[in-house]
Parts: structure tokens; sequence; C-alpha cells
């Protein structure tokens, strides 16, 4: 793996962070995927092998807190982590609490809330090996997100 970063901004969303020059970047209107150097796919999104990151996200309306989203009625992608909110595992993210709405072995998801958006960030993987290249990868993210000051432009 290429321990060379890169960092990205999202001037529209107020966020940063830096991952591997090595992973293939594609933005989106609503966040972004990036895809292992060896992330392949015989179908369109079927029968991959490889690693992938996602972040998306939704503007919301007054909600603080990923609990206090998950608990909502706008909560529709993950009905069953409304229930027990208080068992589910935390993260921090640029200094705001994820909550782990998924784990899959290979791959897991995490709901946050910053500046009135619900974020979701998950990794995926085809195998044990790159489960490992992705959770690196998506450590990577977490740890170097940080918040953007939507007025000056400056990091917090």
């Amino acid at each position: 793996d290429d321990p060379r970063v890169r960092k990205y901004n999202n001037l529209d969303l107020s966020y940063s962070f830096e991952a591997p020059v090595s992973w293939r970047f594609t933005g989106r209107d609503a966040g972004f995927n990036m895809f292992s150097y060896n992330y392949k796919c015989k179908n369109v999104d079927t029968n991959c092998t490889g690693a992938n990151l996602l972040l998306l996200t939704s503007i919301t309306t007054g909600k603080k807190t990923a609990l206090e989203w998950l608990t909502s009625k706008e909560n529709i992608l993950f009905p069953n982590s409304a229930k027990n909110t208080d068992k589910l595992p935390k993260l921090n993210i640029g200094g705001t609490e994820a909550v782990k709405v998924k784990d899959g072995g290979t791959s897991e998801t995490y709901i946050f809330v910053f500046n009135d958006t619900v974020f979701m960030m998950s990794f995926g993987a085809s195998n044990g090996t790159d489960a490992g290249r992705a959770k690196k990868v998506f450590d990577q993210i977490i740890s170097s997100f940080q918040t953007i000051d939507p007025v000056t432009g400056e990091i917090n």
C-alpha cells in the first residue's frame, strides 16, 4: 500500500479528510466513493473484489446528534437501530459522536450529524484481507476528518 496521502476538502458540506493517493476517489453531489487499487466488479455493482468506502449525506431539519436522528421519523434507512440506541457502539468523528448502525464482519456503517446534515460513512470489502485494508483507510479518514468553518473556510 502506498503511504502517500491526499487532503480532500468539501467546502459545500464543510469537512476535510486525508486518504491514500492510491485509492480512486469519485466525488458525488451527496458525498463520495473511494475504491482500493484492486477494486473490480464483473457487473456494474455486483460480484466485486477489493474494498470501497462511501460517505453519503442528507440535509435534516434540526437534528443535533446521530441518536436524535436515529430515533426520529426521518430515519427510514436504519429503523432497527432506533431500538436500544444506548447499546450501539460509538465513535468520535471530527469532534462529533458517530453511532455504528451496521457491522457485517467485512463492512461497517456509522451515522453522525454535523451542521444539520446527516452523514452515513461506511466501508465494505470482498474478503478478510480487503476488509483489513478498508478498515485501515476508514480509520485514516476518521482520524483526519475535520470540520471547515463555512464562513471563513478555515479548518476547525
